[in-house]
């Protein structure tokens, strides 16, 4: 059964020409520079971090999407925040010295989070108005 005023939420947002454009609903979402160092090891783990705020206060619950930027992008993966409005993905030995999560990209330089569009609830989808992050990131094996 498909969740009917979740489907008429996003309708909303997606036909709101302020939702698309920075809407001044207050949501931001952050992140900071990531360098991971690998130590000569075959594979590492790589952190990434996304901080979701409402006026300054944490939001709680909503999906973030991260994804390697470069010529090859990829998508990581879809994390939601915790109580501490911060999204985690942990990449257990996601990270190697050509490639992401087994996908050749030695070449990323920069990562990026995004509110995840489809989002459980309709109290998550209101941050859907939130600008995608991105920030520099650096492997050395």
């Amino acid at each position: 059964m498909r969740n009917r005023s979740g489907l008429a939420a996003l309708a909303l947002v997606l036909a709101s020409p302020t939702a698309l454009s920075g809407c001044g609903c207050g949501v931001e979402l952050s992140v900071e520079p990531v360098t991971i160092v690998g130590h000569g090891r075959r594979t590492v783990d790589m952190p990434l971090e996304a901080r979701l705020t409402k006026d300054g206060d944490p939001v709680v619950g909503v999906k973030v999407e991260f994804s390697a930027l470069g010529p090859n992008g990829v998508v990581l993966g879809v994390v939601a925040t915790g109580s501490d409005g911060v999204a985690r993905i942990e990449g257990r030995r996601a990270l190697g010295p050509d490639s992401i999560n087994g996908v050749h990209g030695q070449t990323w330089t920069s990562y990026r989070a995004k509110v995840f569009i489809l989002q459980s609830t309709d109290g998550a989808g209101d941050a859907v108005c939130a600008e995608p992050a991105e920030a520099p990131f650096k492997f050395t094996p």
